[in-house]
């Protein structure tokens, strides 16, 4: 597996080697200083009406939950239905004239509701859960704006198709001081991204990391955790960061890239994962399946994957390849398994989600 943030790495020594940005400031600052490009193939992600390196940015900096943008589906370069670092690395490539696969492109669906505003978050002590303040996490600014069921703990869906799997690092298993645990995802070199239900009242007695043999490798120490303050149990709220101890060092862990799934993924019923931690199994497990085309709430996406009680904080993720090497996109954070069995779900990644990632980083 290869680590996303070497493919933003690299992308962004390449800008600094040319002296055309500072990472500080509004690409739309930087704009003027990159030569503009006329192309078949049109990226203007930043909405300025020109495809050229500071789409690269634009893109890099959205994902990083730094900025918002109006036209989310021009930032999906490749037309995958996935917004990610790939689409930066493919358009970086396709600005240099180096060859690169580029989707058909397809129009289906427009996404205009990925979730971007002013938040408010109580953080809670680890391990006492007691409240330690309460702050806002201010909606991102927009580069180019111009205008602008009952749950369930069985979710095995028919037959049972999960498949061990140590295979993904920055999985961790979350255990409570009741005894229950669940799942969470490593997003920071401190932070770790769960469902809200799953620390909201609770304590965290240990994080653990295993390796590929299932050997517990690291059991880093949570500080505290941060939850929305209108948190109500459901999507799109049901999201948590866990912040470790200073002394501890996640980036080994950060192994997922951060990404969006556009309204085209879900209408096309991309394929994805969830790997976690069910209680009926003692180890850790994927399940693969599809996205359900189907009306969804507010910033919720539905699938097929089989999960069950315990894979709650589960990151929900999409295998994208790219010469020949697979880099895992997160596109959302699995919650709840439907009563009917014909679906389960969690919350789709947003803006106001990496943005407390960002925030708290």
């Amino acid at each position: 597996m290869k680590i996303m943030k070497n493919i933003t790495s690299s992308v962004i020594a390449f800008f600094v080697s040319i002296g055309c940005i500072n990472l500080c400031c509004n690409t739309n600052s930087n704009a003027n200083a990159i030569s503009t490009y006329t192309y078949t193939y049109e990226c203007d992600a930043n909405n300025d009406g020109d495809t050229d390196f500071a789409d690269v940015i634009t893109i890099y900096q959205y994902i990083a939950g730094t900025y918002n943008i109006v036209d989310h589906d021009e930032a999906d370069f490749d037309n995958d239905g996935i917004i990610s670092e790939l689409d930066c690395y493919r358009l970086q490539n396709y600005l240099l004239n180096n060859p690169v696969s580029i989707n058909p492109d397809d129009t289906t669906g427009s996404t205009t509701h990925l979730l971007n505003t002013t938040k408010q978050y109580y953080r809670y002590s680890a391990t006492t859960g007691s409240l330690l303040e309460t702050y806002n996490v201010n909606a991102a600014a927009t580069i180019g704006l111009t205008s602008f069921g009952n749950s369930s703990d069985r979710s095995v869906i028919g037959v049972d198709e999960r498949y061990p799997d140590y295979s993904h690092k920055g999985i961790c298993k979350i255990t409570k001081t009741d005894g229950t645990w669940a799942t969470g995802f490593v997003v920071s070199e401190n932070g770790i991204l769960t469902a809200g239900h799953v620390v909201y009242g609770k304590k965290i007695s240990s994080i653990t990391f295993y390796d590929n043999n299932g050997v517990v490798e690291y059991t880093p120490s949570a500080v505290d955790y941060s939850i929305p303050s209108d948190y109500s149990g459901a999507s799109p709220t049901d999201y948590a960061l866990i912040t470790v101890s200073d002394l501890c060092d996640l980036s080994d862990y950060n192994v997922f890239g951060h990404g969006y799934a556009l309204d085209r993924a879900i209408i096309e019923e991309a394929d994805i994962s969830v790997t976690g931690f069910p209680t009926d199994l003692t180890y850790e497990s994927t399940g693969e399946g599809r996205l359900k085309n189907s009306t969804s709430g507010y910033n919720e996406m539905k699938y097929t994957c089989d999960t069950y009680s315990g894979s709650s904080g589960s990151p929900i993720y999409t295998d994208l390849v790219y010469n020949g090497e697979h880099y895992y996109i997160v596109i959302g954070i699995h919650t709840s398994g439907k009563g009917d069995y014909q679906y389960n779900s969690g919350v789709r990644m947003c803006p106001n989600i990496w943005h407390l990632v960002k925030f708290n980083s």
